[in-house]
């Protein structure tokens, strides 16, 4: 299975820019590098398909996201959000801690 790293941000919108109420809340941008793509692709073809909530087949993507604060400009101090999209985290097995040999 091809592993993948997209990075995503997300601003939050101001209310005094917000056009009407149903204006979203958060918006932002996901950025496939170009040598991403294929694996992206590979991915999403050939991932494990599991049930939602709902009892829809889909294919889980995980999301990471760290709270930051915008540094320079005229929205200096500002926060957005900015984040990582892979495939799934599944852990290794690690190795049993070997036991002290206890000599009488």
């Amino acid at each position: 299975m091809s592993d993948f790293s997209i990075n995503f941000v997300q601003f939050t919108t101001k209310e005094e820019n917000k056009k009407k109420d149903t204006s979203p809340d958060v918006t932002g941008n996901i950025e496939v590098p170009a040598e991403e793509v294929n694996a992206l692709i590979s991915y999403l073809q050939n991932a494990e398909r599991v049930l939602d909530w709902q009892d829809k087949e889909v294919v889980k993507i995980r999301l990471a996201g760290w709270n930051r604060e915008i540094k320079k400009g005229p929205n200096q101090g500002d926060p957005f959000l900015s984040g990582k999209l892979s495939s799934p985290y599944v852990p290794q097995d690690k190795p049993a801690a070997a036991k002290p040999v206890i000599d009488f």
